[in-house]
């Protein structure tokens, strides 16, 4: 399915307000830890992803509200926000099936057939 995927990326400072904000805008997000570098300074660094439904205006006005508060709430220049179009796939555990079902599948499955042959 085709998805919306935002990524903000900011310096990582105030984890537990950063993470109030985005749970107060958004249902689902990931943060990942990690090492940036902005004008040739390493800082820790977290990156936000945030997908939604294509075209969603509402998810995008979010992505972009969230990303200037974190920008004032941790005093940056500057935070990136990347964003584009992604191809999810999600994996999943088949359902199970009941012994009762699998009969009745077996019993549609054996009636077509000998519905179709009694068709010529």
């Amino acid at each position: 399915m085709r998805q919306d995927l935002y990524r903000i990326s900011t310096e990582k400072r105030n984890y537990s307000k950063v993470i109030a904000l985005l749970s107060r805008e958004f249902s689902g997000f990931r943060v990942f830890e990690g090492l940036g570098s902005w004008k040739g300074v390493q800082e820790p660094t977290l990156l936000i992803e945030i997908m939604g439904d294509v075209g969603d205006i509402a998810l995008q006005t979010g992505v972009f509200k969230v990303a200037r508060e974190i920008r004032k709430l941790n005093r940056q220049e500057a935070v990136g926000v990347e964003f584009g179009q992604i191809e999810m796939v999600e994996i999943r555990e088949p359902k199970a099936v009941s012994p009762a079902q699998r009969g009745a599948d077996a019993i549609l499955k054996r009636s077509k057939r000998e519905w179709l042959n009694r068709l010529g």
